[in-house]
């Protein structure tokens, strides 16, 4: 991988990707964690002398300024994080005058309509005046936009400091991994992790199916889940799934005991599987299951996690992913297992047990981590090799 070890000194002009899609509220950032990650990187670059223009996005504004995702909140937290005055562009007409500042950042990148389009004329625009481009977004290298992948047609490219962390902890656990490898997968839907459980069953010897994605296999397997989250066109996948698990040597570990309500605002009443009425909804797993996952946890020796085990935004319904969260952290603090987690909705979880620097590595990139994790080339990281 080109790194920044390998960045020539008379490359002075360098343009840097990073994911500051961060979570604003009256103009403040409420978690600059994604933020922080890449200051070494900008820190680095400032060092060696270089100037740099950074590119990122915030929220999904569809090819056009809308207030609510401007960045201008970003520039004071920034500064303070750089101890450094950041210039700010609010227009693509002034790029390529603004290298007389040593750190310039243009405004949110998804406004533009060539950046998800990856249009070759807005990569001309982006570019002006520009040496060399260094992606520090693994989080959005699975996007094939214009900031992220047609950049590297105009630009000699490089990866920064977060990048390479992320690949070398992610190829460690992708093919370096300690055997038997266990991997708990919750989220919504089945259909959003399809790829991830085909290729961890090859390698796997447990995969714990929780969350929203459980109920689906539930229910095929003739179990009535009331009015819980069912992704009902995916009944015949999950008992595929299922049979291709059995072919493959892999045991599909689903809760027997389930926590339910018939609104989110109800209290748990905790119920094995077959015992759930037609108005209730599973919203958690119950103290039964979750120590049965965690003693199968014990006899694994490397745990990848992605994915909550309930709906645990709501405190009642949090006690099974918190109570996996701690005791994850607490064995692989004993030695006895590593631990890699990812995606949105498991970090928010660690970050709320703080558990979060307790795991062997935490990844920030929730698409991303799942298709690098699937064993697909991720259209950022393809021109970085």
């Amino acid at each position: 991988m080109k790194t920044l070890h390998n960045l020539p000194s008379f490359m002075k002009n360098v343009i840097i990707r990073v994911d500051w899609n961060v979570p604003t509220q009256n103009e403040k950032v409420l978690d600059n964690s994604r933020i922080i990650e890449t200051i070494p990187t900008i820190t680095h670059l400032l060092n060696m002398g270089k100037h740099v223009t950074i590119l990122t996005h915030l929220g999904r504004p569809k090819a056009k300024y809308q207030n609510e995702f401007s960045l201008k909140p970003l520039v004071a937290e920034v500064e303070e994080l750089l101890q450094q005055k950041i210039h700010f562009i609010e227009d693509l007409n002034v790029l390529g005058n603004q290298w007389i500042s040593p750190v310039s950042l243009l405004e949110n990148i998804r406004f533009f309509p060539g950046e998800e389009t990856n249009d070759s004329t807005f990569v001309q625009q982006l570019v002006k005046g520009a040496d060399v481009f260094v992606n520090d977004a693994f989080s959005v290298s699975h996007r094939a936009h214009a900031s992220v992948e047609g950049i590297t047609h105009a630009l000699p490219h490089y990866s920064g400091l977060l990048m390479e962390k992320e690949l070398k902890h992610l190829l460690h656990f992708h093919e370096n991994y300690q055997e038997p490898l266990m991997t708990i997968c919750g989220g919504a839907k089945i259909s959003t992790k399809i790829n991830f459980i085909h290729n961890m069953m090859k390698k796997a010897k447990t995969i714990a199916l929780v969350g929203g994605l459980a109920n689906t296999f539930l229910k095929a397997k003739g179990i009535n889940v009331g009015l819980s989250l069912v992704e009902d066109e995916s009944l015949e996948l999950a008992l595929q799934i299922l049979d291709n698990a059995e072919k493959e040597g892999c045991q599909l570990w689903l809760p027997n005991y389930v926590r339910v309500g018939k609104t989110l605002a109800d209290s748990p009443i905790d119920k094995h599987v077959t015992d759930i009425q037609l108005d209730e909804r599973i919203l958690d797993i119950a103290p039964q299951s979750w120590e049965c996952l965690i003693k199968t946890c014990t006899t694994a020796k490397t745990i990848i996690w992605n994915g909550a085990l309930g709906v645990f935004e709501y405190p009642q319904w949090s006690e099974g992913t918190f109570a996996v969260a701690q005791e994850l952290a607490k064995l692989t603090q004993q030695n006895q297992i590593q631990t890699l987690a990812g995606g949105g909705e498991t970090v928010m979880a660690l970050r709320q047990t703080n558990t979060f620097n307790k795991f062997t590595y935490v990844s920030l990139a929730g698409g991303a981590f799942m298709e690098f994790m699937e064993g697909q080339k991720l259209p950022g990281i393809v021109p970085l090799l």
